[in-house]
């Protein structure tokens, strides 16, 4: 097997899991606290700006829509892009904006994209979000490159990945759950948790 095999076949079972799976979750809508996350940002990135007005927000590996639907929403002159690899994820997303008063379109678009795919777009982004979301890729590295070149000289990217040590509690508790399912398959487990 090649290594572009492999990163096929781990691609398509990412990208299956999401399509089955659409993450977060539809029916729980657990109100992700922001807390001024883009007021927290400017201060870091743009000190002297008066204004967020105008800015261009890339939410890659958007999944549901939760982060970017609340920040079109409580940040009403930014733009928002959500991608994400999942089609059931973004009609998700797409239904989450409308329950929110926002339609798919001038402030808010989704669309279906790996971000390895995604080239610059004519207008740089000013801030990338990517959660949860790099380490799932064949080559993270990479996407994290790719994600560089979709800034603006004066962007910056807030991202957020696995790591042992942070998710050690989540380990314990998934070893946990492997040995009380045994050999099911992921529906079962999915049914049962």
């Amino acid at each position: 097997m090649t290594s572009r095999t492999v990163d096929q076949t781990v691609d398509a079972r990412v990208k299956d899991l999401y399509m089955r799976y659409p993450y977060p979750s539809a029916e729980v809508d657990t109100g992700v606290a922001l807390f001024g996350l883009l007021d927290y940002v400017r201060y870091v990135l743009w000190p002297g700006r008066a204004s967020l007005d105008g800015l261009r927000i890339l939410d890659a590996g958007c999944g549901t829509g939760q982060v970017a639907v609340q920040i079109a929403r409580d940040y009403p002159h930014v733009r928002v892009v959500g991608i994400d690899i999942s089609s059931a994820s973004l009609e998700v997303a797409r239904q989450r904006a409308r329950a929110a008063g926002i339609t798919d379109g001038e402030r808010l678009s989704f669309r279906q994209a790996s971000i390895e795919e995604l080239a610059p777009d004519e207008q740089p982004f000013d801030y990338v979000i990517s959660w949860g979301v790099l380490h799932h890729l064949s080559d993270p590295v990479a996407g994290a490159r790719q994600l560089t070149r979709l800034l603006a000289p004066t962007g910056g990217i807030g991202m957020m990945v696995y790591a042992p040590h942070g998710r050690h509690g989540v380990y314990v508790l998934q070893e946990a759950l492997r040995r009380l399912m045994g050999e099911r398959d992921l529906s079962e487990q999915v049914v049962v948790a």
